[in-house]
């Protein structure tokens, strides 16, 4: 009979567990230092522990590959490995008092700012629009970000998740005239509140390369492996992202 394993990773700052599960029995685990290449790291301690399968679990297959890191956070914990980002906030007239990074950690905000754009846009509480977009203004805005090196843009439309139509039109524009751009709707990481949608995005923004890096690393390990399987991300929820 074959048994059907999963395989669970965690990527610490100090070390890199892994553990393999066999229905919710543990059928062994292994541990190792966390090296400063990822790849190597994930190689280490999946292998070490499919080296541990005992003979009564065999033959098996790995149906999944579960990994959980703290790359990310350590990354804005320790100021580095982030890139800038630029924001262009969708608001006219309103929330110019509260600026994009206002609440930022002043480091923080010194290492991530790359940029903030106050245009026309946005929207009211009940989808009304303040302003349209302009679509001269957004092309401008974006031809100083690129004059100025960065490559990561944040758009945050006031109430955009009540209407994310402007949102999305800026991000057509931006493509049009500079398609090698990274772009987060704030929409798609936040909810109503325009200073807590607005982080969550730039900083979602910023790990970005980072983040690319770090599947890259994942599916050299799994490749090197030879494991076929699923590989996995946990979010911060516990939920899994493929």
């Amino acid at each position: 009979m074959v048994n059907f394993l999963h395989i669970g990773v965690d990527v610490g700052g100090t070390n890199t567990d892994s553990a393999i599960l066999c229905g919710k029995k543990i059928v062994c685990f292994y541990k190792a230092i966390t090296s400063l290449d990822l790849t190597l790291s994930i190689y280490t301690v999946v292998k070490g522990a499919l080296n541990k399968i005992p003979d009564e679990y065999k033959p098996f297959v790995v149906q999944r590959v579960c990994i959980g890191t703290t790359h990310f956070i350590n990354a804005v914990v320790q100021r580095k490995n982030t890139v800038k980002v630029a924001v262009i906030r969708l608001c006219g007239a309103a929330s110019r008092s509260l600026p994009p990074f206002v609440d930022f950690p002043e480091d923080l905000a010194e290492i991530l700012n790359g940029g903030t754009y106050l245009v026309d846009g946005g929207y009211q509480f009940d989808g009304k629009s303040i302003a349209d977009v302009n679509e001269e203004e957004i092309k401008e805005v974006v031809d100083k970000i690129a004059e100025n090196g960065v490559n990561n843009v944040v758009i945050s439309g006031i109430f955009s998740p009540v209407n994310p139509k402007q949102e999305n039109e800026v991000a057509e524009i931006i493509k049009s005239t500079h398609s090698s751009m990274s772009i987060t709707c704030s929409y798609t990481v936040g909810n109503m509140g325009i200073l807590e949608r607005e982080n969550s995005a730039v900083l979602n923004e910023s790990l970005k390369p980072l983040c690319s890096k770090t599947v890259v690393a994942m599916e050299k390990a799994m490749r090197s492996l030879g494991l076929a399987c699923p590989c996995f991300l946990t979010q911060n929820d516990g939920t899994l992202l493929r």
